[in-house]
């Protein structure tokens, strides 16, 4: 998957090619579906727009609590994270007072939207923010350049990885968080397995648990009769109790399992597998495996 552009045809800081600007620009790329990207490189009119900082905010906790009549204190009865701000911070160049409106002028048409969409940054590579615009503001203003605030509003409150796990840690990885916690000298993560005993790992700081957060865990397994499938890690388990061949396919996605695109929840124990952050041990018992495999995205506090 192709994020950030290719060209080489924007400005870079001081000693390097381009060398008018006083730091290193980060390039911002935006996406309706995360999959197909525009950058602002690529943009005709923002040839000179660069982007000097990006200002993710703190992620905000909320937690609800519940009081129960004659105990101490309180309880915790949910905890979620709420929106908080993203803000990026551009400088463009211009020639008179005409380039600076229109400069601002196609900063606003690039960035405006009634729909929400994914944003991600340069120096953050590995990813991605659903976010809706809000207004953006015009901080500085002269006949050689306009500075602009880029506000956003992360609407889901967290970060998510811009590849899945398979497509991270694949045969050609591609965009690696810097922080995805695995090191150099390790082997790659799998996430397809033959085996009855493997692990799975999770490179996100937040458990993916698919009813409560809804956040996107996809299994797909081949099977004689029937199967279980225990994490171990947290003790989340899936039965299903059916009597499949090996070439049936059982797909769970998030919540509702499926034999071969039928939804098959009656032959299930409605169990939910969920993710904790760091290597998560299965063990899968009942049926004889042919293949399982995992496709899910990682998800950060910020």
């Amino acid at each position: 998957m192709q994020v950030f552009s290719n060209t080489d045809r924007h400005a870079y800081r001081f000693n390097e090619v381009k060398n008018h600007l006083f730091f290193d620009p980060i390039e911002v790329v935006i996406s309706l579906d995360g999959i197909h990207w525009q950058s602002i490189y690529n943009e005709p009119g923002l040839e000179n727009a660069n982007c000097i900082d990006v200002d993710v905010g703190a992620s905000v906790e909320a937690t609800t609590l519940r009081k129960f009549a004659g105990t101490n204190g309180q309880v915790v009865d949910s905890s979620s994270y709420d929106p908080r701000s993203i803000t990026a911070h551009l400088y463009v160049s211009t020639i008179d007072y005409t380039d600076s409106d229109l400069a601002f002028k196609e900063l606003d048409r690039f960035f405006s939207s009634n729909d929400g969409y994914w944003v991600a940054f340069s120096n953050s590579p590995g990813k991605k923010y659903w976010v809706m615009p809000t207004t953006i503001s015009q901080t500085s203003y002269s006949r050689s350049g306009i500075t602009v605030d880029i506000p956003f509003n992360n609407i889901t409150g967290v970060a998510q990885s811009i590849s899945s796990a398979p497509e991270m840690f694949g045969a050609t990885p591609q965009n690696i968080a810097y922080d995805s916690g695995v090191k150099m000298n390790q082997p790659k993560p799998k996430y397809s397995f033959t085996t009855t005993e493997f692990d799975v790992f999770n490179a996100g700081s937040i458990a993916i648990d698919p009813l409560r957060n809804l956040y996107p865990l996809t299994i797909t397994a081949h099977f004689d009769g029937k199967l279980k499938i225990l994490n171990q890690t947290n003790n989340s388990s899936f039965t299903f109790n059916g009597n499949a061949k090996n070439t049936d396919t059982l797909v769970i996605k998030q919540v509702s399992p499926y034999l071969n695109g039928t939804l098959c929840g009656k032959d299930t124990d409605n169990g939910i597998i969920q993710l904790s952050p760091g290597n998560n041990h299965f063990v899968i018992s009942q049926g004889k495996l042919k293949d399982i495999s995992f496709d899910f995205s990682f998800i950060y506090p910020s």
